[in-house]
């Protein structure tokens, strides 16, 4: 299964935003600023039960693109993205409904067991 670390999720934020052309690397401060928001919206999916793996390590490919939304959503404002906000926050929504259909588990019926009195 594919993977991708921190940096890459940082610049494809980054990407986004419009801050950053797809030939150039990230500059330390706004990858600073973007790492910092990623761990908070990474944080807050992991104490809802929303990712099941390692916010520390990498991520999945399945959920790459969907976070990258999701981390862009609230940068809009302080990277000067107001004509990509509609966009961005269209996405971030679809990529919260797809990481929540991810993670719905299917229901099975089981047998519960009657005391009676």
């Amino acid at each position: 299964m594919a993977t991708y670390d921190r940096k890459e999720l940082v610049r494809e934020v980054l990407l986004h935003l419009g801050a950053l052309d797809a030939d150039e690397s990230p500059e330390a401060t706004p990858a600073a600023d973007v790492d910092r928001t990623a761990q908070s919206v990474l944080e807050e999916l992991y104490q809802d039960g929303k990712l099941p793996f390692d916010i520390e390590g990498d991520v999945p490919a399945r959920y790459f693109t969907h976070l990258s939304y999701m981390i862009a959503e609230p940068l809009v404002a302080s990277f000067g993205a107001f004509a990509r906000e509609e966009t961005i926050a269209r996405k971030a929504a679809a990529g919260l409904r797809a990481i929540n259909r991810m993670n719905a588990t299917i229901y099975q019926g089981a047998v519960v067991p009657s005391d009676y009195f």
